[in-house]
């Protein structure tokens, strides 16, 4: 009797095992209770979705919290790269130059970042990521004697050097882009951002970009686009030389 009562609870243990392994929350309550609270905690916190470890610079992950919250991307975007982002993520989720990142978060500034298909000009920049040509700030860089400058213009237009020279009283000409990786060695040839205070260049801003609500930058490639506030945008730039330097074509 005492063998056949051993092999009766034999056998109810081994029926016991595998309806655990198919049904883990029933041989397992407080396990599948667990997940359940991690994916609520997570969804808060931002630091795990659904119960499912994400990337904090995951698109598939700020959609889901999007969804969860309600923010719209844009907001999510910019909490990312602001509040959350670190220099590790940076490499792997999104591409900005390093200088332009820190002298953003030095003066405090949200930004979002557009991804596009590679692009050789502003015109075609502003095409595939679908701003406004003049929306864009772009940079274009000068030189004489006494050293370079930045002329920051809006993206539909063009330089004007003679307004720029009677300006500053100096003699600027266009400098080569081959000239310019000493000066921007985080950035791609043709794709300086024009934060020259980030670099420590002299800078002239057209005053047509400080009375926009949202201004567009290159982030250091042709494959990105940086999105701020046109207030933060000139709050960046303060101090600069202003005046009228680009002529819209």
């Amino acid at each position: 009797m005492e063998a056949s009562s051993e092999g009766v609870m034999s056998t109810s243990r081994a029926a016991s095992q595998a309806a655990g392994r198919r049904h883990p929350g029933r041989s397992d309550p407080g396990r599948a209770n667990r997940g359940r609270k991690q994916g609520t905690r997570t969804a808060v916190s931002g630091k795990w979705l659904g119960g499912v470890r994400s990337s904090r610079g995951s698109v598939s992950a700020w959609r889901q919290l999007r969804s969860l919250v309600g923010l719209p991307c844009v907001f999510a975007a910019r909490f990312y790269n602001y509040r959350e982002g670190s220099g590790n993520e940076r490499s792997t989720t999104m591409t900005i130059a390093a200088r332009v990142e820190d002298y953003l978060k030095q003066h405090s500034v949200p930004f979002e970042l557009l991804p596009h298909k590679t692009t050789g000009s502003t015109h075609e920049t502003a095409e595939a990521a679908h701003v406004s040509d003049d929306h864009i700030a772009k940079a274009v860089m000068v030189g004489d004697e006494q050293g370079e400058a930045m002329v920051v213009i809006p993206g539909d237009s063009w330089l004007m050097l003679d307004r720029l020279n009677k300006a500053s009283g100096r003699t600027f000409r266009l400098d080569e882009e081959s000239e310019l990786s000493r000066l921007f060695p985080d950035c791609d040839p043709g794709a300086v951002p024009p934060v020259g205070k980030a670099y420590g260049v002299e800078t002239y801003l057209d005053e047509a970009l400080t009375t926009l609500a949202d201004v567009y930058f290159e982030s250091g490639d042709h494959r990105n686009l940086v999105h701020i506030n046109g207030p933060d945008f000139v709050r960046l730039l303060h101090g600069v030389r202003l005046g009228h330097f680009g002529r819209p074509g």
